[in-house]
């Protein structure tokens, strides 16, 4: 059975070597039994539970329309109280039922993984594969504007931003390059997806992203991201060539403009070039999981889920309102701002909330048969 699993979907079935399963019919069940129960169930918190049920829900946080940036409101468009500045702008947005769950796992590292790429080439599937998300997928447009996912792990929350293709119909070239921006600044790792060859189109888009690279102020920690090109549904025969084109096409772009090539500045965690095999192809899942371990030996780039948060919201505020201005001051602004307004508790306990943030996930337990 296995063989044939192996040879009809070409993925690796070497995890399934050990498994074993067992057959009992309904009528011989005996779920009153204690020896039964002790044998066959498995208990989980009820609160676990639910935030593993609803990190299998993904948010759509942002849009662009009318080249403009629009953040959203729990998956939904809100304009009220937004104002023209961006304090006002990021009380506005919310993640919806991910913000309960960012503020349970408030101390726990975040590290954010992105997909774009041209549209319809399977960005969200490669996703899903990746890190266990259930974005949509589809061979036409499904994709509309910033989804978000999580995954919580033991160590780290995992973040996954699911970006629309860019160079559709329905988007103009300042739509596709604010949602670069907001990629880059994000992200620890960018899986940019791309046809088999480097062509005119592509060239284009890689201006734009040059173009993008001097918006925003410098910033010590703005653009930290690794930049992996995926060269989808490259035969065997054919990854050395294709990744040298790659290669020489990137070497002219950073050669010609010199110390400021988007590269450089936008990238600064590096950029790797990455022929992917057909998807008929076991290499297919064998280079997944190698892309797995580079996300899992970058540092993540939040020290806690409250910075991500904090963070995140900020930089889509300053987008929808074109402010290019320094992201560190604003945040030191803001720091500077809530220590003045909790200074008494600062100064009495040397913590910024006397009670504890975190709330005991419930101890309600369940057993499943």
């Amino acid at each position: 059975m296995f063989k044939n699993l192996k040879r009809s979907t070409k993925k690796p079935s070497s995890i399934l070597e050990k498994f074993t399963t067992s057959v009992i019919t309904f009528q011989k069940l005996d779920v009153e039994n204690a020896k039964f129960q002790k044998k066959f169930s498995s208990e989980c918190q009820l609160g676990e539970w639910i935030i593993q049920l609803c990190c299998l829900i993904p948010i759509q946080i942002a849009v662009t329309k009318d080249n403009l940036f629009q953040p959203l409101r729990d998956g939904l468009s809100s304009n009220d109280g937004y104002g023209l500045h961006v304090d006002g702008i990021v009380k506005n947005i919310s993640f919806g039922w991910y913000e309960g769950i960012f503020k349970h796992f408030s101390d726990k590292k975040v590290k954010v993984v992105s997909s774009m790429g041209e549209q319809s080439c399977g960005k969200s599937f490669m996703l899903n594969h990746l890190v266990g998300t259930t974005f949509n997928g589809s061979v036409m447009r499904c994709t509309e504007g910033v989804w978000m996912s999580l995954v919580n792990a033991k160590k780290y929350i995992y973040v996954a931003l699911d970006f629309e293709g860019l160079k559709s119909l329905e988007r103009t070239p300042q739509e596709d390059l604010f949602l670069t921006l907001f990629n880059t600044v994000v992200s620890n790792l960018i899986l940019f997806k791309n046809q088999f060859a480097v062509n005119r189109d592509m060239s284009t888009m890689f201006q734009r992203f040059q173009d993008g690279a001097t918006l925003f102020e410098s910033d010590s920690k703005i653009f930290q991201a690794k930049l992996c090109i995926i060269i989808k549904d490259v035969p065997s025969a054919d990854k050395e060539d294709i990744a040298r084109e790659f290669k020489i096409k990137f070497s002219q772009l950073v050669s010609e403009e010199g110390e400021d090539n988007f590269i450089s500045r936008m990238y600064k965690g590096g950029l790797e070039i990455i022929p992917w095999p057909m998807f008929n192809d076991a290499a297919w899942f064998k280079t997944l999981s190698k892309v797995n371990k580079k996300l899992d030996k970058q540092e993540a780039k939040y020290e806690n889920a409250r910075i991500f948060l904090q963070y995140t919201k900020v930089i889509m505020a300053k987008l929808k309102i074109c402010d290019w201005g320094s992201l560190d001051e604003f945040l030191i602004q803001i720091r500077t701002a809530t220590l003045k307004r909790l200074l008494r508790t600062v100064v009495a306990y040397g913590l910024e909330q006397k009670d504890s943030v975190n709330e005991q996930l419930m101890v309600t337990r369940i057993c499943l048969y």
